[in-house]
This record gives C-alpha cells, structure tokens and sequence, in this order.
C-alpha cells in the first residue's frame, strides 16, 4: 500500500497496527491525518486518478463502490461495496470506521465530508448522517459566496473558539471562572501518593477497557497513584505491574500529554476539576481522552482521610457493548435465540457484571 496507494497521494504520515508477527491488521488499525483521509474520497471522485496521474483503475473504482450486498435494515441505509458503504439515493460513498469516524463522499455534488469524532453509535444509525445527507448529499444547492458580515463572522469565530475546548461531562463554570471547592482541603499536602492491591485492580488503567481489547493490550492493574497539586493543573503519576508514566490534567483548559502504556504510546488531553459531594468529601472529577482512538476515560477520585476510592467510566462504554450485541442478535434468523439473548442481555446479572468490567470502583491500601 505504501508503493502503490499511499506514495502516489503523498501520504507520509501515517500509522497501523501490525500483529506480533509485524503483519498489518488490514481490516482496522490505520491512523490517517484528516488531509490525507479526503485524499481517499477525491480519488474516488476522479474515478481513480490523483494529480492527473492513474492511481486505481476506473473498472476496479466502479465495481468496488456498487453494491455487492444487500445489508440488513437494521444496520441502516447504506448497502455493501467493497469494504465501502453505498447508499444510492444520495449518490454516496461511505468510509465508516468505529466510535464516529466517516469519510463521505457524495458523487453528484462532488464533495468530501471527514469526521473524527467520539461516540457509541453502531453503523449508520447516528443521527449525524441525516445532517451531512441534508447539507451535502444531492439536495444540497450551494447559494454562492457570502457577503461580507463583520457582526456574523464575529459571531463565527466566538462558536469555533467555545466548541475548541475540550468539555469534560463534569466541568461547572460560573462567570467564566471553573469552580474550585475541594482544592483547598488537598492544597496543605502538595504531593499525597496511594498503593493499590494488585489483584484488585487487575486490567484497570487509565486506558480504556475497550481500547485495551482491540489494540491487545491488556493491562496488569494499576499499583500506584501520586497526584502533585499545582494552582492550575495536577500532575498525576501511574505506577502499573508493567510500566510508569506521568501527565497533567489542566483545572480550567485541557492539557495534552503522550503516555507510554505497556509497549504503545498514546495521545492524551486531560482535564480535572475539584468539587465536593454532599458529605462534603473532596473529589477529582477527571476527564482522559485519547487522541488518536476516539475513546475517553472519565475517573472520580475521592480523597478520604483515610485513603483513596476511585470509580472509572469510559466512552464508548456499557451501553455500546449491550446494544452491540443486541444488534447482532436481532439480525438472526432464529426467534428462539433472539428471544433468549434478549432475556439475558436485559437481565440483572449481566448488566451488573457488564458494569463490573467496565465500571470498576476500587479502593488503595489503608
């Protein structure tokens, strides 16, 4: 690929996960940067050629984005080409990889649409593809240039500069200012540090559990946490069986770090923010989102006197597993086992572990 596809669209920057043998997985695993990503779907748009020069031949780019298979309702309106999604009432192409990254490409208009984005949403069944179909699919007429408008271009760039932060689930703002409640109780002791008991901490790490599934890097359990307290950011250093790493979380902007965990380095921005709950116990509500995967993790940490409890969440998370499966079942030809999976995905028992494994709460060593 890199002699016959990526070099002849200039693609240098790129990377995919190979297998222990040094194999690429092929049917996942590629982080592209968005400029190049568009690349793919204007060289379908030219049929195949790319700075006036044959890449793909014209056949392969008919055959490979008609429809092969007809899929199933339930996995939306696009039906199957070539490891590309067809949907012909928009004359679209689609490039749908997991957690809300798609390329579209819509033929009639001529336009490319990428997306990189985080969500738990199966296929083509967010919401967001009614919204690119509507602006850019073949209903889209294009009203020409804008005048100029000071006032709304003003307005413009007051919407892109609030949607550039980053927002935690948990962030609370009064008058511009992030509120701040519980920093003062942890400000008399600047570095506090906490052990963990391996075995019940087992596969938990600040990377989350479904990423660890796909990427096969399953995680030995955090043994320690340290947490240095600056005016407006906190330093927290990770003590796994395997490995250490350290990264900021900012209190009022995100902070970006890379973190190496087991043998892959990672790209993070953290965010944090200290409030109290009603018995009035310090928390750290922190946010982890990973750069590159589309994936976050969302921890609340609470500082008791006599230790530490922590409680882990992450996006996408239990509801993509349950619906994941749900999806899959649903598509069987059996009644009787879409009756009974349906049972026991709906079942306390499964909810409970399923939270369990990717919930966990637990405690340091007091």
């Amino acid at each position: 690929l890199k002699e016959n596809i990526f070099s002849p669209l200039e693609i240098t920057d790129f990377y995919w996960e190979k297998s222990p043998e040094g194999i690429e997985k092929g049917g996942w695993g590629l982080y592209i940067l968005p400029d190049d990503a568009i690349k793919f779907g204007w060289l379908i748009l030219q049929n195949g050629m790319y700075n006036g020069k044959r890449v793909i031949s014209e056949n392969w780019i008919k055959e490979s984005t008609s429809i092969q298979i007809k899929t199933p309702p339930i996995t939306g309106v696009y039906n199957y080409g070539y490891h590309m999604w067809i949907d012909e009432n928009d004359d679209e192409v689609l490039f749908n990889g997991m957690f809300g990254r798609n390329l579209h490409i819509f033929r009639k208009t001529k336009t490319v649409v990428y997306l990189t984005a985080m969500n738990g949403d199966l296929f083509q069944r967010c919401t967001w593809y009614n919204v690119v179909k509507k602006y850019f699919g073949k209903r889209f007429v294009p009203y020409g240039v804008l005048a100029d408008d000071a006032l709304q271009t003003e307005r413009l760039r007051n919407a892109e500069k609030k949607l550039s932060c980053v927002n935690s689930l948990y962030r609370r703002y009064a008058e511009g200012k992030l509120r701040s409640d519980g920093i003062s109780v942890l400000d008399k002791r600047k570095i506090r540090s906490f052990e963990f008991d391996i075995n019940q901490t087992r596969g938990i790490s600040i990377l989350p559990t479904m990423s660890q599934a796909i990427h096969n890097n399953f995680r030995l359990g955090i043994k320690r946490l340290e947490f240095k307290f600056e005016s407006e950011s906190v330093q927290i250093t990770v003590t796994e069986e395997d490995c250490l790493y350290t990264f900021n979380a900012g209190y009022l902007n995100a902070e970006e770090s890379v973190v190496k965990i087991g043998c892959e380095e990672y790209r993070i921005s953290s965010l944090g923010e200290f409030t109290r709950n009603e018995d009035d116990i310090p928390i750290l509500k922190l946010n982890v989102s990973f750069l590159q995967l589309s994936n976050s993790r969302y921890f609340k940490i609470y500082f008791y006197d006599e230790g530490l409890r922590v409680e882990c969440y992450e996006t996408p998370g239990a509801d993509f597993v349950s619906n994941s499966f749900k999806m899959i079942v649903e598509d069987s030809l059996n009644p009787a086992l879409v009756e009974r999976t349906k049972k026991a995905l709906d079942s306390r028992i499964f909810k409970s572990r399923l939270d369990n494994f990717l919930k966990p709460e637990f405690n340091s060593k007091y």
